[in-house]
């Protein structure tokens, strides 16, 4: 836990408890790849080549904060860019491979400075706060695709590409990951006011709820309708002249 001294013994199950929980929150899992047989040969030389400028441009802003991210500003900071979902894999990538740098680095010491436990930590927050940040901006689209009346799981479909058309459906489970790993950081403390608030955002925006609430609008929409025009009829028959039948 940030701030604590573990025994030697505890140190290693530390880092170990951070990597398993830190790793649901790295969304590999949850995306879907797009295939690249059926992308012409020209477009996918022009992605590899987009994506290696930006990936030399964030971890060149990324040595500029020491590549610890604490809030959603330093994020923004590092991609130059709002839209989180365009840039996050490319910067998750370059966090995973310097902490797995730091980790090859500290695996033949059997005991850990707290200097060296502290980094492998707050490298695990800049993972975290990016995840944190990209799902505040999942939020945001699909609290703005809500009140368009448009459907959230369609959008998702559409929305880059699809890739993230999954990524709503395992929003519970990466939650539980969330919270355990804040457990693992901070203990039993609350986390610092500077995570605290990105933390309780993503806690407290749940996405199923937001396609219920559109599904149960939708429902009630049609029963107003179909109780409308039974109405309708029922005042036309009632103001039939007695002895016509219909």
């Amino acid at each position: 836990m940030l701030g604590s001294v573990l025994n030697p013994s505890d140190q290693w199950k530390h880092v170990f408890d951070i990597l398993t929980h830190l790793r649901p929150l790295l969304l590999v899992e949850d995306i879907v790849d797009s295939p690249t047989a059926n992308t012409p040969p020209q477009l996918r030389r022009l992605q590899e080549e987009y994506r290696q400028i930006d990936t030399s441009r964030m971890s060149a802003n990324l040595a500029q904060f020491s590549y610890y991210l604490e809030d959603r500003a330093a994020v923004t900071a590092v991609i130059a860019d709002e839209r989180v979902e365009l840039h996050v894999m490319s910067l998750f990538h370059l966090l995973v491979k310097n902490l797995h740098s730091t980790l090859q680095g500290l695996l033949q010491h059997q005991n850990l400075r707290s200097d060296e436990l502290a980094t492998i930590e707050h490298q695990a927050i800049s993972c975290m706060v990016v995840y944190l940040a990209f799902e505040k901006r999942i939020h945001d689209l699909m609290r703005n695709w809500r009140l368009q009346g448009r459907d959230i799981d369609l959008q998702l479909g559409r929305f880059a590409d699809g890739v993230f058309q999954d990524v709503q459906r395992k929003t519970a489970s990466r939650q539980k990951s969330l919270e355990k790993l804040c457990a693992a950081l901070f203990g039993s403390r609350e986390p610092p006011a500077r995570y605290r608030s990105l933390v309780e955002s993503a806690s407290h925006t749940p996405h199923t709820p937001l396609n219920d609430l559109t599904g149960t609008v939708n429902q009630l929409n049609q029963q107003v309708q179909t109780l409308t025009e039974s109405v309708a009829q029922l005042i036309a028959t009632m103001q039939k002249p007695s002895g016509v039948q219909a």
